[in-house]
């Protein structure tokens, strides 16, 4: 069975896709079908295995990205921005002690996470309803912990280096 690792952000983890009737090569851009919805993440290994070796069902690759997916993708990245600060603001009306940290859009924008940082655990209901509303999609917010936050955010470590878990945290 052909085997694809695939990784969706720098530095980030990679998943193992089957794509048996499809022609990629290593560095390829390809849509895949995640838990979170449709991704356009980029292949960072081939593999050939058994299916003996599998422990559960792979998902397949769809397609090559297209022209086309590579362009809405870019235009996904050009709103997080606004989502950032349309979410600040409304965490703020809301009365959340939280820290909006990043957002993403599947490529379908079909759905819309909302990463944040908090000291304790918040009812965000009330976000989430009027994130909604500003939006017209389904709304994920997820609480992370220090060290994903520092992952997102970057920064300097007190070595005068490059935060470590930006740079390796999240490999397989």
């Amino acid at each position: 069975m052909h085997v694809a690792l695939v990784q969706f952000k720098e530095a980030g983890k990679k998943y193992f896709f089957s794509y048996d009737n499809l022609s990629i090569n290593q560095d390829d851009l390809v849509v895949v079908e995640t838990t979170r919805g449709v991704e356009i993440g980029r292949v960072y290994m081939l593999k050939e295995i058994e299916a003996s070796e599998l422990t559960s069902e792979l998902k397949p690759i769809l397609r090559v990205a297209t022209e086309g997916d590579i362009k809405e993708d870019t235009y996904n990245q050009s709103l997080e921005p606004g989502v950032l600060e349309t979410a600040k603001k409304l965490a703020i009306k809301n009365e959340l002690e939280i820290k909006v940290l990043g957002a993403e859009y599947t490529l379908d924008r079909k759905r819309l996470l909302i990463y944040f940082e908090s000291e304790s655990r918040v009812d965000f209901r009330g976000l989430v309803k009027d994130l909604s509303e500003v939006y017209h999609t389904r709304i994920e917010l997820r609480q992370i912990g220090p060290r994903d936050a520092a992952k997102m955010i970057g920064g300097i470590g007190p070595c005068g280096l490059i935060l470590c878990c930006t740079t390796f945290i999240g490999e397989v």
